[in-house]
């Protein structure tokens, strides 16, 4: 028998033909997963610059509360692709808006209620309203708000510090595009911040008054003592004590002038004055002495033993017209008489004049 051809049995094999070459420079394609993941890492870097910003502003300013919560504003605003934003804060029985973005006709305060997105802080959380336009009679005013404003979607975020409401963040779209539940803990995060920035600056406020108050009272002991002192060394010469006094006065009103005034039968005379500018104070004297009737300021104290207080002597009222030309030739504009009593008699008065208009400081 013949033997079969090896080669026979063997089935040929076709390559297929090779695709078009790549040009050289050139990448793959990136997978939708991928781009998905980097969208997030960009949204992700822009959330923490923007805290990271309002944190450094809040250590930089931290007296200046309204500064860092427009920043807020705008971080949340650009973060939310929101239009406009407005923090506003509880005040008495209502919220008070006191920073925002976005430009609008806006109303600046209103009552505490449950008919808007004020209800965030009155449950102490998140209230969102997909169209706020269409919304229910439940949000009544924030309805009305809405359609005058031009806003559809609405948030309001909480200001909450020790279980306690303080304000709310409110961010509203012009479209209606419900707020995402990124958005919302992102809000949230920012509300966290603006309680930072209004209690640091309560404190540092709170700090500032006590550090006045204090300051004020050193003062107070300080004039209190010079003039005791002068008195115990001069028990029977009341003119060093006058002097003391109306120089202790200045300490504590620089922007004023002081004098004594005593009756000496029926007129009023200067026992002391003192002014940081000594041509005011010879203007002053020049003035005296006074009638002591009830045309005249000073002798109105002494006489009905009151405290007389002309925020704006100009402004004084007709019985006192005599006596309101003859202090304001002084360049003065506003005097305080408090009489110095004695029992139920009063022995004179010391004068507070200033000359700018505006209430005393106690």
């Amino acid at each position: 028998m013949r033997g079969r051809s090896r080669a026979g049995s063997v089935k040929s094999r076709r390559r297929k033909p090779a695709g078009p070459k790549r040009p050289s420079g050139t990448t793959r394609p990136r997978s939708s997963s991928a781009a998905s993941h980097e969208s997030e890492a960009a949204r992700l870097a822009s959330e923490l610059s923007a805290m990271g910003g309002i944190l450094r502003l809040i250590a930089n300013s931290p007296s200046n509360v309204t500064t860092v919560l427009k920043s807020v504003a705008e971080q949340a605003a650009h973060i939310c692709q929101a239009q406009y934003v407005d923090i506003f804060i509880v005040e008495n029985d209502g919220l008070r808006n006191l920073a925002w973005f976005g430009e609008i006709k806006r109303t600046l305060a209103f009552p505490l209620d449950r008919s808007s997105v004020a209800r965030s802080v009155c449950d102490m959380r998140p209230v969102s309203v997909d169209d706020m336009q269409n919304a229910d009679d439940e949000f009544a005013r924030g309805r009305e708000t809405a359609r005058k404003g031009g806003h559809r979607s609405i948030v309001g975020v909480p200001l909450i510090r020790e279980g306690r409401a303080l304000g709310t963040i409110v961010v509203s779209r012009t479209e209606m595009r419900p707020f995402e539940r990124k958005h919302i803990d992102l809000l949230t995060n920012f509300a966290a911040q603006a309680v930072i920035a209004i209690e640091n600056a309560r404190l540092l406020n709170e700090l500032r008054q006590r550090t006045d108050d204090l300051t004020k009272s050193l003062q107070q002991q300080t004039a209190t003592s010079e003039i005791l002192d002068v008195i115990s060394n001069s028990p029977t010469d009341s003119q060093p004590a006058f002097d003391t006094i109306v120089r202790s006065g200045l300490k504590l009103f620089p922007d004023a002038a002081i004098m004594i005034a005593l009756p000496d039968g029926d007129i009023v005379k200067s026992a002391a004055v003192a002014d940081a500018n000594p041509a005011g104070a010879e203007a002053l004297r020049a003035r005296m002495p006074l009638p002591l009737s009830r045309e005249f300021i000073t002798s109105t104290a002494i006489l009905d033993r009151r405290e007389v207080d002309l925020p704006d002597v100009r402004d004084a009222p007709p019985e006192l017209a005599a006596g309101a030309r003859n202090f304001l030739a002084s360049g003065y504009l506003a005097m305080t008489v408090i009489p110095m009593m004695r029992g139920k008699s009063a022995i004179g008065a010391l004068d507070l004049m200033r000359r700018r208009p505006g209430a005393s400081v106690r």
